[in-house]
């Protein structure tokens, strides 16, 4: 009875220490982890990894992947048919029954290729520089880029990318990214065109005398370049906007010179020299003489009662002038007899002289009485001795003359 006592009290130890031993070897275990010799990419496109490792000398392994319970492994541990994300790669050493702490990797796998990169700045559609400088930005951190200009090979590159020395014409840029795992996109292209070249100066087709005696004076020109603007200068002014054919009219105040100037402007912005012509106002009569008109009317004569002639003096000149002289004359039409105007009509003439003239503006007219001038006035006399009435209903044609200067 005393001996199977014995037995159990042993047994009983026994259980103790397997318990106190394994409890151990998993809280606290002095068995080193696992060195990973080998390993895929941080990111990759493979969907196939492939681990080494080793450990201590005499130790097995344990081997899991992502959630998954750690199985017995060997050296190289090898995964296939992974899908793309984030994976977690966790190995132990086991000798005996300790178990060390686990060495882990984590990589991605990743087969989707990034975006498209956003061109930000550029130059414009047809550019005067042969410097051009594009900044872009893509749709996800961490990618790097590539350039190509006119069709080279793609070349790692930063935003901004410069290009300089660029020749005359049509050129392409393209940028396109690539992740981490060597998955590139597909290429944003801007193309533009380098234009540095000025346009031919404009040739003057229609241009005023040198002299003129006009205040009003047309230009036109020509440029044997399409797709061009104009731009034009007065009296070596600021340039401003302008087109073919100019009317400018000048100040007469003096005689001296005036300037005009006229340049093309292409769409890349460059400027032609320009075309100049410089020329002189010079007060006077055309060697053909100055012509002006003078027309007028009344009606509603009373025996005794001065009326006005409403006169009209106008001016078809581009310049102003001033009429000094004005006579209004009477011719009967069809004269019935015992009705002349001679005997039943008088006239009084406008106070015109060369000392109160009349200004008639440019392409103007003025209506009399008008600046101290007076409109010549006409009555039907009245005599006592002689009938008037033979004048009733009756018409006389009235003419006028005048002299003007500018």
């Amino acid at each position: 009875m005393t001996h199977k006592r014995l037995i159990v009290a042993l047994v009983a130890v026994v259980g103790m220490l397997g318990a106190l031993g394994a409890s151990a070897a998993f809280s606290k275990s002095g068995l080193a982890s696992p060195t990973l010799t080998g390993t895929p990419a941080a990111a990759t496109t493979s969907r196939t990894a492939s681990f080494a490792f080793t450990g201590p000398s005499g130790a097995t392994f344990k081997c899991g992947l992502d959630a998954a319970a750690t199985a017995a492994c060997t050296s190289p541990k090898i995964y296939s048919a992974l899908p793309d994300g984030t994976h977690t790669f966790n190995v132990v050493s086991v000798k005996g029954t300790d178990v060390s702490a686990p060495t882990s990797f984590s990589w991605t796998v990743d087969n989707v290729a990034p975006g498209q990169p956003t061109i930000t700045s550029a130059p414009a559609a047809l550019a005067s520089s042969t410097s051009a400088s594009f900044a872009f930005s893509g749709p996800e951190a961490g990618l790097q880029y590539g350039c190509s200009l006119d069709g080279a090979a793609y070349a790692t590159c930063t935003s901004p990318k410069a290009y300089s020395g660029l020749s005359q014409g049509l050129h392409t840029f393209d940028v396109r990214a690539t992740d981490a795992a060597g998955n590139t996109g597909a290429s944003t292209t801007r193309t533009w065109r380098v234009d540095t070249v000025a346009p031919p100066a404009p040739a003057l087709t229609v241009k005023p005398p040198n002299p003129t005696s006009s205040a009003t004076n047309d230009f036109a020109w020509t440029s044997t370049e399409s797709g061009v603007t104009s731009e034009c200068a007065l009296e070596n002014g600021a340039w401003f906007s302008c087109t073919s054919p100019y009317r400018w009219v000048i100040g007469t105040n003096n005689y001296g010179q005036h300037q005009f100037a006229v340049r093309s402007r292409d769409a890349a912005g460059n400027t032609s020299t320009a075309t100049q012509y410089t020329f002189k106002y010079e007060k006077g009569l055309p060697s053909s003489g100055l012509p002006f008109q003078i027309t007028g009317s009344v009606s509603g004569l009373y025996i005794g009662v001065w009326r006005s002639i409403a006169v009209v003096v106008t001016n078809p000149n581009s310049v102003p002038i001033y009429v000094s002289a004005l006579q209004v004359t009477m011719a009967s039409d069809s004269t019935p007899s015992g009705c002349s105007t001679s005997a039943n009509l008088e006239l009084q003439q406008s106070n015109i002289s060369s000392s109160n003239t009349l200004v008639i503006p440019a392409n103007g007219s003025v209506s009399l009485p008008a600046q101290g001038v007076s409109a010549p006035q006409i009555r039907i006399k009245n005599l006592p001795t002689v009938n008037q009435d033979v004048c009733k209903n009756k018409s006389f044609a009235l003419s006028y003359t005048g002299t003007a200067t500018n």
